[in-house]
């Protein structure tokens, strides 16, 4: 297939390798006009593991610093670039919120949510974007022939 050559995949086994990999795909944006899209999923999955240890303080720090390579590369050669997280909920509020906190929110410009709402149906909610309404939505279904309306 055509679009699958065209794609790189990496994954990281560390939140260490993962902020290589990020330099790697910037730098490989930076040097080549082909590249049109980056995607990390998930940023936060190796983020989880390092809030539990005071001992890795710094790492943590590492989550803002591969935003702000990814950030500069879309601002500087107009890719867009997209990330996901987990998330957990908020026991005070009941909210749902991104692992990783006011800094992952704070430096989106659009953020969708992704609910299921039946066996293979699934809404996505705009939580944030410049111009568009908040809390538009648009219902879609998972199938073999991938997503439908």
């Amino acid at each position: 297939d055509v679009v699958v050559k065209n794609i790189l995949f990496s994954e990281p086994y560390s939140f260490e390798e993962q902020e290589k990999l990020i330099d790697k795909a910037v730098k490989l944006a930076d040097g080549n006009a082909e590249v049109g899209l980056i995607v990390i999923d998930s940023i936060t999955m190796h983020y989880r593991l390092t809030m539990r240890d005071e001992t890795r303080r710094d790492e943590r720090y590492g989550l803002t610093r591969q935003i702000a390579k990814l950030l500069r590369a879309s601002r500087v050669r107009g890719i867009p670039v997209v990330v996901t997280s987990q998330v957990y909920t908020d026991i005070d509020t009941g909210l749902y919120m991104p692992l990783g906190g006011h800094m992952l929110s704070h430096n989106a410009k659009t953020i969708v949510r992704l609910e299921r709402t039946g066996v293979s149906t699934r809404a996505a909610v705009l939580m944030k974007h410049r111009h568009l309404e908040e809390g538009a939505h648009a219902a879609f279904r998972i199938t073999a022939h991938g997503l439908e309306d």
